[in-house]
């Protein structure tokens, strides 16, 4: 018999040996570890803090791959360029967003906040307008089918749901 003191070592010096192993098909991403500089003048100023900004939404519209499109407005009077276009809000006055991405040759996937009506130009996001299209609006699927043209208009219910809508 060995006494549990001996197993307990046993044991530990096995586990520390054979390690803890990824699953098979994963590979480890080495992190990288901030570099400190170290200065001794005391007369050297703070470095100034620096902010990223991203493009504005409608400019990231007119470039040549419409894949993914970002919508904030205040108010849907705003020009808003590109496939994706918010036209009513649920509450005036806040900002609106809605985030569409081309999830397939004929998937749009659409992502909204405080927006109350939409419009989505077939055309403008490389769809068909004439052929069937998938769109997965804030988690409900739609079909799209064409038979009301290239503009595709869809409304929010007050229990949340969204259904095409007429002009």
């Amino acid at each position: 018999m060995i006494p549990s003191r001996a197993l307990a070592c046993c044991v530990l010096v096995i586990s520390t040996i054979a390690g803890c192993r990824e699953p098979p098909g994963t590979t480890k991403v080495p992190v990288s570890q901030p570099q400190t500089t170290h200065t001794d003048t005391v007369d050297s100023p703070a470095p100034k803090p620096t902010t990223m900004t991203a493009p504005r939404p409608d400019d990231q519209s007119d470039q040549a791959s419409p894949h993914r499109v970002v919508v904030m407005v205040r108010d849907p009077a705003e020009p808003q360029r590109g496939w994706l276009i918010i036209e009513e809000m649920v509450k005036s006055g806040g900002p609106a967003s809605a985030i569409g991405t081309i999830a397939g040759p004929r998937k749009l996937v659409v992502v909204t906040k405080n927006v109350k009506a939409l419009r989505i130009e077939l055309p403008k996001a490389g769809m068909p307008s004439d052929r069937r299209v998938v769109l997965r609006i804030d988690n409900q699927g739609i079909e799209i089918t064409g038979r009301r043209g290239p503009t595709a208009r869809f409304q929010r219910s007050k229990q949340g749901a969204w259904s095409a809508r007429r002009k």
